[in-house]
């Protein structure tokens, strides 16, 4: 579920991408490379929830998304600082209120990252929850 909320968002980040630079397309491909690590921390944090190394398990998982987080915010922030490659037909206040919900994974992360050395559980319900807020709010639809 939660590839599949990265993917809708990825999709509709590129409704106000109009052209890319190359340096975009490594920036991507950086954010991609986190997408694709999510499966395999998701079975690790599963099969440590219940053991011993729980807390490992949780930070690497959440701490994973967390990277992710920023990835996607550095890939946001090349697309809205180089002009050439969002739509000049979305208002700035669009533009601008993505950048704020973006700017919040971050932040989320961050939190169920230390939450995980508290609780491995809370920090996975933190990182389900923070999916969740992404799935509804799902920026960049409407052009």
């Amino acid at each position: 579920m939660t590839i599949l909320v990265m993917w809708i968002n990825h999709h509709n980040m590129f409704n106000y991408i109009v052209k890319v630079s190359r340096e975009f397309m490594l920036l991507n491909g950086l954010l991609l490379l986190f997408v694709v690590l999510t499966p395999f921390t998701t079975l690790l944090v599963s099969n440590h929830l219940v053991r011993g190394d729980s807390h490992t398990a949780a930070s690497i998982y959440s701490g994973t998304f967390l990277v992710l987080s920023v990835a996607w915010n550095i890939l946001w922030h090349n697309a809205t600082h180089h002009h050439d490659l969002i739509s000049g037909e979305i208002p700035k206040g669009q533009v601008k209120r993505v950048t704020r919900e973006y700017s919040l994974g971050p932040v989320f992360y961050a939190i169920s990252f230390l939450i995980a050395f508290l609780s491995a559980v809370a920090a996975v319900v933190a990182v389900i929850l923070i999916a969740a807020f992404y799935a509804i709010t799902v920026t960049g639809g409407e052009r």
